[in-house]
């Protein structure tokens, strides 16, 4: 009598076996994400390499604090938004609040754009180097749109899409850069419509993708009422971008620390690939998740930096190439770089805590947003003295002593969110 449904069964249970269970789709989940992020890294790596090598120290410093203005700029007019839509897909893949979000988040993109070519406009009369990153308005809108479509993505389990984004959202800026080396142009602005132009490369090619609501050009209906804005989500974003503003406000306290300080601190930030893919894939799954004990969790944050351990070991023992590599100026940022290894494993397993924090209560989750925020803030004002005072060395020490804080406090919090210790 069971024929049809033990068929079926069986069926069922070949595709469980085949998919290798949970763990296993998770690892494959983290190994797309990974390696889309290893390729985003390595074209973010030879653009900042270019500039370097292409403009000196002073406007290479202006690019950097640019850079950090701009991502800055995305996370505070994000207001939690994106963070939010993801916990709404992975728990509810047809939740009907999703249109209103995104047409939400499309009024504040279209802001942040405005107010770029606005101050682009009004410092281009004062510097006219600022008419030359005005093209950055274009990227700031369809960037900031293909980064709720890799959040979406990510929340059903397509890591695999980011892969295409971030290749269309980089190399263009690369082949750009590599084309206009000995020719007389001007790199800060082919660096700024390249990167415009990669991004609305990524947004038509993802397009034929998404869901309709989130295909839409222009903002659609009047969206969700401030309860929309979970402040929470928003301070961790604002928080983890404010901190590299360190590098912006040191430059302009001191052109030349700031200069020499910059690189190595754009130089890295890809070292959390692996922490960053693992977060982005694992954020949904734990968003289901209703108990995570402490031996999970420490496992599994110690596991996620260890490879951000083994790169910093790697790049602080060979922190000393870097002026053959930019060039004989940039001798100063080799005790920097080697500090700031340390820097980035303390961020790497901060990170991770910070993601499972999100996932538990609302207390938890402002906590978070709390602690990083005020370590964002704190990292600017620590590194920027550190810098004046002891130089670029001197940032190094104050952004580890500020990021050590910061993690040490989101892990006592977290293991009392934990669910046991076996």
């Amino acid at each position: 009598m069971g024929g049809a449904g033990d068929a079926v069964s069986e069926q069922q249970a070949e595709v469980v076996r085949r998919s290798g269970g949970p763990l296993a789709r998770l690892g494959r989940r983290i190994g797309w994400a990974l390696a889309a992020r290893l390729v985003a890294a390595v074209l973010q790596l030879v653009v900042v390499v270019l500039l370097a090598r292409g403009l000196a120290p002073t406007e290479f410093a202006f690019v950097a604090s640019v850079n950090v203005v701009l991502t800055a700029l995305v996370a505070l007019n994000g207001f939690g938004l994106l963070r939010r839509m993801q916990l709404m897909r992975a728990r509810d893949r047809d939740d009907p609040g999703l249109p209103g979000l995104f047409a939400l988040w499309q009024r504040l993109i279209l802001g942040s754009a405005g107010v770029w070519l606005v101050l682009c406009a009004l410092l281009g009369w004062w510097d006219t180097r600022f008419w030359l990153i005005a093209p950055f308005a274009a990227w700031l809108w369809f960037e900031q749109t293909t980064s709720v479509w890799n959040g979406i993505s990510l929340a059903d389990g397509r890591p695999q899409d980011l892969m295409p984004s971030y290749l269309w959202r980089r190399a263009p800026v690369a082949l750009a850069l590599v084309w206009a080396g000995g020719r007389d142009v001007d790199l800060v602005l082919v660096w700024s419509v390249a990167s415009a132009a990669g991004a609305l490369l990524a947004y038509l090619t993802a397009l034929h993708r998404q869901e309709p609501w989130a295909r839409v050009w222009w903002p659609r209906g009047r969206g969700p009422g401030r309860g929309a804005f979970d402040l929470a989500y928003w301070w961790s974003a604002v928080g983890v971008e404010v901190r590299d503003l360190d590098v912006a406000v040191l430059s302009w306290a001191d052109a030349g620390t700031g200069a020499l300080y910059a690189l190595p601190a754009r130089l890295i930030k890809p070292m959390n690939l692996v922490t960053v893919a693992t977060a982005s894939v694992v954020f949904p799954v734990l968003a289901r998740r209703p108990r995570v004990t402490r031996a999970q969790l420490l496992a599994g944050c110690g596991a996620g930096t260890a490879p951000v351990l083994v790169v910093a070991g790697v790049v602080a023992l060979l922190a000393g190439e870097l002026p053959r590599l930019v060039g004989e100026e940039y001798a100063g940022a080799v005790p920097a770089l080697r500090l700031l290894c340390v820097a980035a494993v303390i961020t790497g397993f901060g990170g991770l805590v910070m993601t499972f924090m999100q996932t538990r209560g609302e207390q938890a989750n402002r906590f978070a947003g709390r602690v990083v925020l005020g370590i964002g803030v704190a990292q600017v004002v620590t590194a920027s003295v550190g810098g004046l005072l002891a130089g670029p060395e001197g940032a190094a020490v104050g952004a580890i002593l500020t990021q050590g804080f910061g993690a040490s406090a989101l892990t006592v919090r977290a293991l009392r969110e934990c669910g046991g210790t076996a």
